[in-house]
């Protein structure tokens, strides 16, 4: 996928917290037990960005045929 917009790091220690959370929560939901303890030692040197899409991302996705074989270069069936 493609994006435009505008990156900024972000500062708030609260701000960081969420955004951290909301990602661990999607990717690693079975590892939450160890969020705030691990939020409590590295909080102060992990780098959070905030990236405000400036339009719609765009972007290409796979197709499969009918037994699941992806189709490359412009196959069609």
């Amino acid at each position: 996928a493609i994006a435009f917009g505008k990156a900024e790091i972000v500062t708030d220690e609260a701000e960081k917290i969420h955004g951290l959370r909301l990602i661990s929560e999607r990717f690693l939901p079975q590892h939450m037990d160890a969020f705030d303890e691990s939020i409590a030692r590295s909080l102060s040197r992990t780098a959070v960005v905030r990236i405000t899409l400036t339009e719609p991302p765009t972007g290409k996705r796979k197709q499969y045929d009918k037994e699941g074989v992806e189709m490359k270069y412009g196959r069609m069936e």
